[in-house]
């Protein structure tokens, strides 16, 4: 079993959780999507954290996602697998399949700006210059414009293929907002680069998996902040300068630790991208440590990295 500091952010809801007193059921999980975003660096793979609204399911700092939403049913010209093809790789009724795919691009343009499109099945554009795309983008994410609009009026096809099957997480039954969260894998598309959306004003950056987790284990302070109840930085402290802060680790939740433990010592994007994907649905549930704290815990057979 994998053990986890319980963020601060969620101790209201687990000890509301735990109260006898209180006849307290999950909430039903709604279907979202997220994509694990990576490029090559000098330094190695990485990949692109953002900031989330506080006490989001995904965690304050996670991958670029959000929840599924009615416009993802809309017919959009694309190009990749079929909505059956798509069933069938991630396990799943057809229209499952095919919302959980529209809404990882559409979460991920909105977020960052990187569109999985082109003019043809073997290009992709840029998302610099010609057009405002901040526009755009703020358009489809106050729902004015769907991505099948925009799809239309610009000529272009939505590249599912991009996408690549990774993980599926469902958040833990005492949180009073939950996912049950597609993870997408997806490689930086060439003259494209993310920025946060203008509206919404959170940072976002690239970071190395490996760095991250390797501050997590020289951080003998990481539990103890945690199971005081000191929130320590903040997202956009953690996000928002040149380089993101040391301490970054502390604002993750155990799917996206897990997740970076994936893609870390991977050579290059495209070996992080060619491991297999593990779509059995995973929970974090509440537990306590050898101490008595309330902590995460996750099945060992959860973690790791994917293997081909």
């Amino acid at each position: 079993m994998r053990r986890f500091p319980l963020l601060p952010e969620y101790r209201a809801a687990a000890e509301l959780w735990l109260d006898p007193e209180q006849d307290t059921a999950p909430v039903t999980a709604q279907d979202a999507a997220c994509t694990v975003l990576l490029r090559d660096s000098p330094q190695g793979v990485e990949t692109y954290l953002c900031t989330h609204e506080l006490r989001s399911p995904f965690g304050s700092v996670a991958f670029p996602g959000g929840r599924v939403i009615g416009a993802d049913d809309d017919p959009i010209p694309w190009s990749g697998p079929t909505g059956k093809q798509w069933a069938s790789l991630l396990q799943e009724d057809v229209g499952d399949a095919r919302r959980a795919v529209m809404a990882a691009a559409r979460t991920l343009f909105v977020t960052t700006g990187v569109l999985l499109a082109g003019r043809r099945s073997d290009s992709t554009i840029a998302t610099s210059g010609g057009h405002d795309w901040m526009s755009v983008r703020e358009e489809v994410a106050a729902g004015e414009r769907s991505m099948a609009e925009l799809m239309v009026e610009r000529r272009l096809l939505l590249r599912t293929e991009l996408l690549r099957p990774m993980a599926r997480w469902v958040t833990a039954q005492f949180v009073h907002r939950r996912f049950d969260l597609r993870c997408f894998l997806v490689i930086l598309p060439e003259r494209q680069e993310p920025s946060p959306l203008r509206s919404r004003d959170r940072p976002g950056a690239w970071v190395s998996p490996e760095q991250v987790l390797r501050a997590r284990r020289d951080d003998t302070g990481f539990a103890a902040a945690a199971r005081s109840g000191d929130p320590g930085l903040t997202a956009r402290e953690a996000l928002g300068g040149a380089e993101p802060h040391p301490d970054l680790h502390r604002l993750l939740t155990p799917f996206t630790l897990l997740l970076l433990e994936d893609l870390a010592g991977a050579g290059s994007a495209i070996a992080a991208a060619a491991h297999r994907p593990h779509l059995v649905p995973r929970m974090a549930r509440l537990d306590r440590d050898d101490d008595g704290q309330l902590c995460f815990a996750v099945d060992r057979r959860s973690g790791g990295r994917r293997r081909r």
